[in-house]
């Protein structure tokens, strides 16, 4: 029963935008089951809607999906977030490589590199 509690608590927390209160119901519930898939899924929905998305909750959104769908791999539900999840992070690295690869390459095209001049060969 109080696994349905702690769920309902991250539930309701998470639909209010109390995030900070949802994750803590999120690792009560996987301190009593640290393999619960659903405490998995809703700590890495709320480390991914939270709108100060860095990077490294990114990380721990994508790490706990990943054991959610490893503790339950019948979970189609899971499956699929995690073939979403993922789409999304390789589309959102192509999209930085794209930005970037640019600046990079027009900096090294133009620099001038003093310490590469040619020895005198005497």
């Amino acid at each position: 029963q109080l696994m349905k509690c702690y769920g309902n608590i991250a539930l309701t927390n998470i639909k209010l935008q109390n995030y900070q209160t949802a994750e803590d119901a999120c690792d009560e519930m996987l301190q009593i089951d640290s393999r619960n898939a659903k405490a998995l899924y809703l700590r890495s929905q709320i480390f991914h809607t939270k709108s100060s998305c860095k990077m490294e909750e990114q990380d721990k959104s994508y790490n706990d999906l990943v054991f959610a769908n490893k503790y339950n791999p019948t979970s189609a539900f899971l499956r699929r977030k995690l073939i979403q999840f993922t789409k999304s992070k390789k589309a959102e690295r192509e999209k930085s490589i794209k930005l970037f690869w640019g600046f990079f390459q027009r900096r090294t095209e133009n620099c001038k590199r003093p310490y590469l001049k040619e020895k005198d060969s005497n």
